[in-house]
């Protein structure tokens, strides 16, 4: 698509959305991720370097925050959290452009942040916005972080809250931890899923190709594919045309744990977007036969299985408002595999959505628990003797994740082994005990918890109480 004749967004712009995005995330609670593409879409932004760069500082700003703050605690006199949320707001994105960002001049930084702040109707704070700029910008060694020490270290330099680190530390050791902390910053790339039966890989490779789109091979997954040189994804007419969609392949484990058979009945219980309904209609509809019923709590979320199931133009995938919690009489005992992807903390995709380790909290952790333990109270009546129920969270929370599992051994399941289900090269301890735990940095992917479990034959089944 050329730019010829289009007169180009003025740089102050895209930092006005950066400053946007980040108050929307940072003050009020939204999700960067939402936010960012609710901007593109506002703004009309689809040139790749505009949204590149408003997708770093906003990003990088949240990433580094606790590092950000510090240096803006080292030269204001009011400190971070005392400061009026969209000053904050705008000394955090230029601190972190100055600090981290290279080739970044400045002046440049310090003007655009000036003129933010007095477009806002904060002209009396521009003098205090720019001398803190300045002075940050001139004094870059200040404050010296190579004097803090242990887990305080740690927690500035990863920006991760000290009590969510001591349990990491104590889970899984320094070399570890270090790795997953690491993982949390290294480049994400687009990952998505071919949907096999609609097109063949060497085909849509091809078209991606003549299109500037270079398309590479997934790390685990056969159907996954990471792709580079890509703008705006949406306006790919192979997406469009419903050939792939967008899925880690964490994700996609969930579908290879599953091991679909022709005719399956299958049900996603907390769906949307609908990732794991939709590879699982496309892997029944290339057997030849299955149905998929995709649910959620919200005509909303179920609105968006329904646009990327129009898409992907499967006519096997049935979507339904339901509440995870209220049991549906009709369904019990009669699924063959059900898909138990629940609500969790999120631990695992801190690298995609960074605002997830400032939001959560250890009694958090507690409550999330407790509301999988009551989906799965209710959720385990629907597998049909002899059926599969596939436990699945993007954590790395054992409570929410291996407590979970032995709970369901005690309510008639017995795990299965993961290892003729998932590719070699994933092959781990836990696999035979039918469970895996992705880690960021260790692996190439997400942070992500599968569990397969069958359901033993004459087990107990639920009955409505009177």
């Amino acid at each position: 698509m050329t730019n010829e004749g289009k007169k180009a967004r003025p740089a102050a712009s895209v930092r006005e959305v950066a400053a946007d995005v980040l108050y929307h995330v940072l003050e009020e609670g939204a999700y960067s991720h939402i936010e960012l593409m609710n901007a593109f879409r506002r703004e009309g932004m689809k040139e790749k370097k505009e949204r590149a760069f408003v997708t770093r500082v906003c990003m990088g700003t949240l990433e580094r925050l606790y590092a950000v703050d510090a240096v803006i605690d080292a030269f204001s006199k009011t400190k971070t959290e005392k400061l009026k949320p969209y000053i904050r707001t705008i000394l955090r994105m230029s601190i972190y452009q100055l600090r981290y960002l290279d080739q970044t001049p400045t002046a440049l930084v310090c003007n655009e942040a000036v003129r933010l702040t007095k477009k806002r109707g904060l002209a009396g704070l521009s003098g205090f916005v720019n001398g803190v700029l300045r002075s940050a910008a001139r004094e870059p060694e200040k404050p010296d972080f190579t004097k803090l020490t242990g887990k305080k270290a740690l927690s500035v330099q990863y920006s991760i809250p000290e009590w969510l680190l001591a349990q990491w530390l104590a889970r899984f050791g320094e070399e570890k931890t270090g790795k997953i902390l690491e993982g949390f910053y290294r480049e994400k790339q687009v990952c998505v899923r071919r949907n096999r039966s609609r097109i063949e890989e060497a085909e849509l490779v091809e078209r991606l190709g003549k299109a500037g789109i270079e398309a590479k091979p997934g790390a685990y997954v056969k159907d996954a594919l990471r792709l580079e040189q890509v703008s705006v994804i949406e306006e790919i007419p192979e997406w469009k045309e419903g050939y792939f969609q967008i899925q880690d392949e964490s994700s996609m484990l969930v579908g290879l744990a599953a091991g679909y058979k022709k005719g399956d009945l299958v049900m996603d219980i907390c769906a949307a977007p609908g990732g794991k309904s939709l590879h699982a209609a496309d892997i029944l509809a290339s057997l030849g036969g299955g149905q998929v019923i995709a649910r959620d709590i919200s005509d909303y979320k179920c609105s968006l299985i329904e646009e990327n199931r129009k898409r992907a133009g499967f006519s096997n995938l049935k979507i339904e408002v339901w509440d995870a919690t209220k049991i549906d009489e009709s369904k019990q005992g009669s699924i063959d595999v059900l898909l138990c992807d629940l609500p969790c903390s999120g631990l695992g995709i801190i690298g995609r959505k960074p605002e997830i380790k400032y939001r959560i909290s250890r009694e958090d952790l507690e409550g999330l628990a407790k509301l999988q333990r009551e989906i799965l109270t209710v959720a385990k009546e629907y597998v049909k003797p002899g059926g599969t129920l596939i436990y699945s969270t993007c954590t790395i929370n054992p409570k929410e994740n291996e407590e979970n599992v032995s709970w369901l051994l005690e309510q008639g399941f017995e795990t299965e082994d993961l290892r003729p289900y998932l590719p070699e090269s994933l092959h781990q301890d836990t696999m035979d005990s039918g469970y895996i735990q992705l880690l960021p940095g260790v692996h190439e992917s997400d942070g992500f918890f599968v569990a397969r479990l069958r359901k033993k034959e004459g087990s107990q089944q639920w009955k409505r109480i009177e």
